[in-house]
């Protein structure tokens, strides 16, 4: 296996663009929350945060679920209102192959 398909972290960094702010539609990175990258490197199936807001963790949640949906068969699930949000959601943060 490649490490994009190990650890999301390779994946959230070649395939997740920023959603918001001076710098959207970049490719995502742990520059403006670095402390994100340790998060992200421990794959045990279950997390639990403590956070503030605007600390990214929404985000990079989001990302990581992206992910183990790319990478790993079963079932995930992520509800929107309509499937135009969902559309224009995925557009904004994800990377096309």
């Amino acid at each position: 296996m490649s490490n994009t398909i190990e650890n999301p972290m390779y994946w959230i960094l070649e395939h997740w663009l920023i959603s918001s702010g001076e710098h959207r539609g970049d490719a995502y990175n742990f520059n403006t929350f670095p402390y994100l990258a340790e998060y992200v490197k421990d794959t045990f199936h279950t997390k639990c945060v403590m956070k503030g807001s605007q600390t990214g963790f929404s985000e990079i949640h989001l990302a990581e679920m992206f992910y183990w949906a790319d990478t790993r068969k079963g079932n995930h699930f992520y509800a929107f209102p309509a499937g135009p949000q969902m559309k224009d959601f995925a557009k904004a943060r994800i990377i096309e192959p």
